[in-house]
């Protein structure tokens, strides 16, 4: 009997005999040799690959835990200061198992990305709330098992993975706050809908653009992130979670 998971961003993902059953695609042979790499480095926070079955779908080791699922608005817990630090110390670890890691030639991932080259990492690229596994501690708090959903995962610089990370976890804006319905009192004290952004005025004074990126990080700014796995300690000590 097939039962559907919920939790990650990918769908379609079923639960067979202990297992999770997901459909494949031309990255799956890349984010599998991946997934092999963090399995012998002993590396806990992700699932393991192993093969094809008969319908065509791949089959990953099921991480036990909860997950989000499709529930709104996200738990509080998930921009907690708790959680913050257990998914930067895991994004920290991760990057140090993955650090030589070199993908097989002729390695497949996302539309979009690049060629591995030297000085990357494969990022999730995707690890957000609703990608995490948790299981709630015998205290009440929550404890972060791993993250699923690996197929995002592309070469990309270390900084760039921590800047997803930092943008999905850390609350700087509202989440799940439909702008269209929102409303604002009206003179009356009735409640008004807040109008929706039109196209630009043609007399509209021109304003800079603003969409412009700065200068690459320096070295010094990221000496703090971009630490080698010598420094780190064994690979397999780290968890994906925080230490």
């Amino acid at each position: 009997m097939e039962q559907r998971l919920e939790g990650g961003n990918a769908g379609a993902a079923v639960l067979v005999d202990g297992t999770v059953r997901r459909p494949t695609g031309p990255r799956t042979s890349s984010v599998h040799a991946l997934l092999r790499h963090l399995e012998h480095h002993g590396f806990e926070g992700s699932p393991r690959a192993r093969v094809v079955d008969h319908h065509g779908r791949e089959i990953l080791s099921f991480v036990p835990g909860a997950t989000i699922g499709t529930k709104r608005p996200w738990p509080s817990w998930v921009h907690s200061d708790d959680a913050l630090q257990q998914v930067g110390g895991s994004l920290r670890g991760y990057h140090d198992c993955v650090a030589d890691f070199v993908p097989p030639v002729g390695a497949t991932w996302r539309a979009g990305s690049h060629a591995w080259r030297p000085g990357d990492v494969i990022g999730h690229n995707d690890a957000a709330p609703y990608n995490a596994v948790w299981q709630t501690l015998p205290d009440g708090r929550t404890d972060l098992v791993g993250f699923i959903d690996w197929d995002f995962a592309s070469p990309c610089a270390p900084i760039r993975d921590l800047a997803f990370v930092a943008s999905a976890w850390v609350p700087l804006y509202p989440r799940d706050v439909p702008l269209l319905r929102r409303t604002s009192p009206s003179i009356t004290g009735a409640a008004a809908p807040v109008p929706a952004v039109g196209p630009r005025r043609p007399d509209a004074p021109n304003r800079p653009n603003r969409s412009r990126r700065g200068p690459p990080p320096t070295a010094e700014n990221r000496a703090g992130h971009d630490r080698s796995p010598t420094e780190a300690g064994l690979c397999a000590r780290h968890r994906w979670r925080a230490c």
